[in-house]
């Protein structure tokens, strides 16, 4: 296929209706499908070609079109994605370390004792900890990290939970 001089031209499938690839002026490619949710004609983007293949980006043009019968809106499923994607990000050591001595230490410590959970949380010690997803303790307010042994932060209990 070759790119269009400017703007966008959309290539249809034959195989599966109001599926497709649009292919932008510079050459990027990406797959969409075309579904009514609620009588109203709506275009999702599945994603990027290579990134995706055409088997894959039929399959979930098939999905998307499924739940667009059931009246699920497909926006507002990536909507809902994102959101979780950015709460499971925000729940990270890195942030909840931060989190922790902005709101916790620096305001009820004494500048030395800050110094310490600085260098505990942020420090070389755990730099490969910084990507970790923080999960909250199922029975009360405290975290733990997958598979190992912590003590809750609210009722100081220690326990081994699994991942």
């Amino acid at each position: 296929m070759k790119p269009p001089a400017s703007g966008q031209v959309d290539w249809f499938d034959e195989l599966l209706p109001g599926f497709g690839v649009r292919l932008s002026y510079n050459g990027t490619k990406a797959w969409f499908v075309m579904v009514r949710v609620n009588s109203k004609l709506i275009r999702s983007t599945l994603g990027r070609h290579p990134a995706i293949s055409l088997s894959a980006a039929r399959d979930k043009a098939r999905r998307t079109k499924e739940e667009a019968e059931l009246g699920i809106d497909p926006r507002e499923v990536k909507r809902a994605l994102k959101i979780e994607d950015a709460v499971r990000r925000s729940n990270t050591f890195a942030a909840l370390g931060t989190e922790f001595i902005d709101s916790y230490a620096i305001p009820n410590l004494r500048p030395s004792t800050v110094r310490e959970y600085k260098r505990a949380l942020q420090g070389k010690d755990t730099a490969h900890l910084i990507a970790f997803v923080i999960q909250y303790h199922p029975h009360c307010t405290g975290t733990y990290f997958r598979g190992k042994l912590v003590r809750c932060l609210a009722c100081h209990c220690s326990i081994l939970l699994r991942s």
